[in-house]
């Protein structure tokens, strides 16, 4: 059961192309997961204001793979180009889809191209589309019925480093804000609630040009382990590996250090509507 708005939780893993029995009448699940570049982020103790950054990283797929020769239906129809980049998929059958919209007349080019391998032998024989949202292109989950499948001509993906991903999402942790509250402090961006935390991170995804919120708020859940913490100084913090002080508070900045970067995790994320008139809410989750 998820949490509250604003909210991350521990979920176990999936199985990464883990071959399934599948009847015609079961759906396939599918879920697109990152990984959290690991850094060598190290920073002295310095202050820092409200909204600024304290550090970033990429994330990459868990297993990239290439095109080496255009994707096709039986008739010749191109589907993908020779190079389009598909991001290995958790699913309960091989699957890949590409993540970045092609500038091309494709079917890569307009939606999310997802293949299949039916029969698990190494080769994509079967595809499906899904509709993308420009905003939230690294978003991608759900479940299609066996029957819904459209065939290709058996292909074979190349395996390419994850690093050579084009444009690789960007991971920001900033640093959220202090209120006044006695001894307390509010927690999240808003300073509306009152809870006994002194301090507030908040991640952002996206691109250098466009880059998606995604806060917690801290009196939804349990403390530990992410984004905040008990108001003693000085605060011991980990987000995602990256480990990081909480030295002080000086009016509604603090001054934190950062001793280690991140470290490799398994993530996703997912969005859903916050109300009848609002955009939809991103969340980020982390596997085992």
């Amino acid at each position: 059961m998820f949490l509250k708005a604003h909210c991350f939780r521990l979920l176990a893993a999936l199985s990464i192309l883990v071959p399934a029995a599948t009847s015609a009448q079961e759906k396939i699940e599918y879920r697109l997961t990152w990984m959290v570049e690991s850094s060598d982020e190290q920073k002295e103790a310095a202050s820092y204001s409200k909204l600024s950054e304290l550090a970033q990283t990429r994330l990459l797929p868990t297993q990239l793979l290439v095109a080496d020769s255009d994707i096709t239906l039986p008739g010749g129809k191109i589907l993908a180009k020779e190079g389009t980049q598909f991001a290995a998929l958790r699913s309960d059958l091989p699957m890949a889809c590409n993540v970045h919209k092609q500038n091309d007349e494709t079917l890569a080019g307009k939606k999310h191209l997802c293949l299949v391998d039916k029969d698990s032998d190494g080769t994509f024989d079967s595809h499906f589309a899904k509709g993308r949202d420009s905003h939230y292109w690294y978003v991608l989950a759900g479940s299609v019925r066996p029957s819904k499948l459209k065939d290709i001509q058996p292909v074979a993906l190349s395996s390419a480093p994850a690093e050579d991903l084009n444009d690789a999402p960007i991971l920001r942790v900033n640093f959220g804000r202090f209120l006044d509250a006695g001894n307390l402090f509010q927690g999240g961006l808003q300073g509306q609630i009152q809870s006994e935390t002194a301090v507030s991170f908040f991640y952002e995804v996206g691109t250098a040009k466009r880059m998606n919120l995604m806060s917690r708020n801290c009196v939804d859940e349990p403390i530990e382990p992410y984004g905040c913490a008990p108001a003693v100084f000085p605060i011991p913090m980990e987000l995602l590996g990256l480990g990081a002080t909480v030295h002080e508070r000086v009016g509604e900045d603090a001054v934190v250090s950062v001793e280690s970067g991140f470290e490799p995790a398994e993530v996703f994320m997912t969005t859903k509507m916050s109300g009848y008139y609002t955009l939809s809410e991103l969340f980020l989750y982390e596997g085992d």
